[in-house]
């Protein structure tokens, strides 16, 4: 009986279903999905956390191809800048408009000084405290949301001779807490757990960097590889006109080779 009644209503049931309003269709699709690209995107900037950035490459690589490339390419550049561009950039570091200065670190994170400058020089340029504690976080590999590294700091770079045979020179930054910080203030001594001052290398030459935005560089390169449609192989040569010794540089055009013998 019971049973019976249930195989009565079950044509009811469907009357109702078929009166409910549909689930709303999300809005601006496109908008949508250029969100999630820009999410995934930030995702491959994690260079310490690998299972993350390897979620958002497998993320990007199961989307649209030609939606991945077009993004691909608009965010990827070639590693190259003039050395003028590099001093109006540097300048614009040590700006008192935090947006500036915070645009200028951005963009010098990926087009590094070092790429047309010697250390000395870019260190020079950086003429107040605030301006010198900003370039010792950029030239130590710090992402924007640690450009703030070295505040109430003092820093110095240095450089000494290397070791025979090798000719040339190793650099690296000599960091003090600033006795005029703020009281409670901790700084980058004080959190890494180092009394009075440190001694942190600075890699000089472009072909020994590992800068965050590179690392992310050379990942969506690994995804155009993947991809190898004749859009995703023009971004790829593109980006083997930068720098030879900047990684992304040496992906795109190791890529580029490996894609010619398929």
């Amino acid at each position: 009986m019971i049973l019976l009644r249930m195989i009565l209503l079950v044509p009811m049931f469907l009357a109702v279903a078929n009166l409910a309003p549909a689930a709303p269709v999300p809005m601006e699709k496109g908008e949508l999905k250029s969100k999630k690209l820009e999410e995934l995107w930030k995702l491959l900037l994690h260079s310490d956390d690998e299972p993350m950035s390897a979620k958002a490459l497998l993320e990007l690589s199961a989307r649209p191809n030609a939606k991945v490339v077009e993004f691909l390419g608009d965010k990827l550049k070639p590693i190259k800048i003039t050395k003028e561009k590099l001093e109006t950039l540097i300048g614009e570091l040590g700006d008192v408009n935090e947006e500036t200065a915070d645009a200028a670190y951005t963009e010098l994170g990926y087009f590094d000084p070092r790429l047309e400058l010697d250390l000395e020089s870019i260190m020079k340029l950086a003429a107040s405290k605030r301006h010198k504690e900003r370039m010792a976080a950029l030239i130590s590999g710090s992402t924007l949301e640690h450009a703030n590294g070295f505040l109430w700091c003092n820093v110095k770079l240095s450089a000494n001779n290397l070791p025979a045979p090798k000719v040339g020179k190793f650099y690296f930054l000599t960091v003090s807490s600033d006795p005029n910080k703020p009281a409670g203030f901790r700084t980058w001594l004080e959190r890494a757990g180092v009394a009075g001052g440190a001694i942190k290398p600075i890699p000089s030459a472009v072909s020994e960097l590992q800068l965050p935005q590179w690392k992310r560089a050379t990942r969506a390169v690994k995804v155009l590889e993947d991809i190898r449609t004749p859009d995703a192989i023009k971004v790829l040569e593109t980006m083997a006109t930068g720098h030879p010794d900047a990684s992304p540089t040496e992906a795109a055009t190791e890529a580029l080779v490996r894609l010619k013998k398929k």
